[in-house]
């Protein structure tokens, strides 16, 4: 059922709510409540239809397509510049499409975004878009920790196993997947660690070998000196 199936002479309020037709009532500061024509279903507008920003006017929904960001345009998800190039610019509620033969892409990237939205990343599905936030590193993702290294775009977790798609490494992380978020804990010495600790007591080793060369050589050499150098060479290679 759409809002235009609310216009007959008996109700005339231009709003389905939940399959019925509804009378809205505008927005109010105490108590705060929202303009019942913002809060309507995507499905409640005609495919196609871009006056998607209402404002109830005595019990009845006005929709214009007039908007100022991608939020605004209920059933779309865009709010673009359709001026002509060098004019004034004039945001309203668009459709997306994907290019075909026939007809130019309405891409979901030309939208206009909230101050701070991070997820401008686009994707248009069936005339209406949807966002995600682009990224190279989990920490990026403020809200679920997880930046997937296939898409490069933050990503919800599922169960756990999902939290290692991201740029976590495996071999220095275990991830625990709760709600839709990720965290991590490390699982012990880093590799990087692992290999400093390796390559120090290499040099431990040479240094004391060295040493031992320096001072049998300062004293004079014996059998039972070389031994000993070539038995702590030999024990640690």
């Amino acid at each position: 059922m759409l809002n235009t199936d609310c216009n007959a002479t008996s109700t005339d309020t231009n709003l389905c709510l939940n399959g019925q037709c509804a009378t809205c009532t505008a927005a109010t500061t105490t108590p705060i409540a929202a303009d019942t024509c913002t809060t309507v279903a995507t499905t409640a507008f005609a495919s196609g239809d871009v006056n998607q920003v209402g404002t109830c006017t005595s019990g009845k929904c006005v929709y214009v397509s007039a908007c100022t960001t991608n939020m605004d345009c209920l059933s779309s998800n865009l709010c673009m510049n359709t001026a002509a190039d060098g004019a004034t610019a004039t945001l309203n509620c668009s459709v997306c499409m994907n290019a075909s033969a026939t007809q130019e892409a309405v891409s979901c990237d030309n939208g206009t975004f909230t101050t701070g939205d991070l997820s401008q990343q686009g994707t248009c599905t069936t005339g209406m878009c949807s966002y995600l936030q682009a990224c190279t590193d989990n920490a990026a993702c403020l809200t679920t920790n997880l930046c997937s290294t296939v898409t490069n775009v933050c990503t919800d977790c599922t169960d756990d196993a999902s939290c290692m798609t991201g740029t976590a490494n495996a071999d220095d992380f275990e991830g625990t997947c709760s709600g839709t978020t990720c965290t991590f804990e490390e699982t012990g010495l880093s590799g990087g660690a692992i290999a400093g600790i390796v390559i120090g007591s290499v040099v431990f080793v040479l240094l004391v070998v060295v040493g031992i060369y320096f001072c049998t050589k300062q004293g004079g050499e014996s059998d039972s000196s070389k031994a000993v150098a070539y038995e702590t060479l030999h024990e640690n290679h």
